[in-house]
């Protein structure tokens, strides 16, 4: 699939001189990952890349892979992954904090969790995180995305009781403190 618009930056149809964007589907190099639904993505701010995790793969399985996409140079990769390697999931929320990957909640083992996972982009290493006020973390098909470049903010799911939900949940990864706003 390839956007049609030729428009260029100058036109009045992109007022603010902002890049073109085309989406395609073509073109990727590199080993791209299977089909799957459920996954996390998350895009790191002043950069081209996004990094993808986990999902339910064709056949019902999980997994805990990570990839990179270079949207700029068009190639997927497979970073390495150390240290605490979350289990596989599904239903869970990637978010990008500065250079780390904050994991949060997801159905792992057929059970909902209120799991917080980071991963360091600069040295490939996941991180157990034992935040204050976690105990009741526990989400699942929720959202999740960056707030003012400092703070991972969790949006509605599930929660512990299984039923729908529309709180608000942010995690502070500097003073590892999960609280509501």
């Amino acid at each position: 699939m390839q956007s049609t618009s030729s428009a260029d930056a100058s036109s009045s149809s992109n007022p603010g001189g902002r890049r073109q964007l085309k989406w395609r589907s073509d073109g990727w190099r590199g080993a791209c990952p299977s089909a799957r639904s459920g996954h996390a993505a998350a895009s790191v701010a002043h950069t081209p890349w996004v990094y993808m995790f986990g999902g339910m793969v064709n056949g019902g399985g999980l997994s805990n892979e990570l990839c990179k996409y270079d949207t700029e140079a068009m190639v997927c990769t497979w970073p390495p992954q150390r240290g605490a390697v979350p289990a596989a999931r599904w239903g869970h929320a990637l978010i990008a904090v500065g250079r780390k990957l904050v994991l949060w909640g997801g159905i792992s083992d057929q059970m909902p969790n209120g799991v917080l996972v980071m991963y360091d982009i600069e040295t490939a290493e996941w991180t157990n995180v034992a935040a204050s006020g976690l105990q009741e973390g526990i989400r699942y098909h929720h959202q999740g995305v960056c707030l003012e470049g400092r703070l991972a903010v969790s949006v509605g799911g599930c929660g512990a009781g299984g039923g729908p939900t529309m709180d608000i949940r942010c995690f502070d990864p500097e003073l590892l403190k999960v609280y509501d706003p």
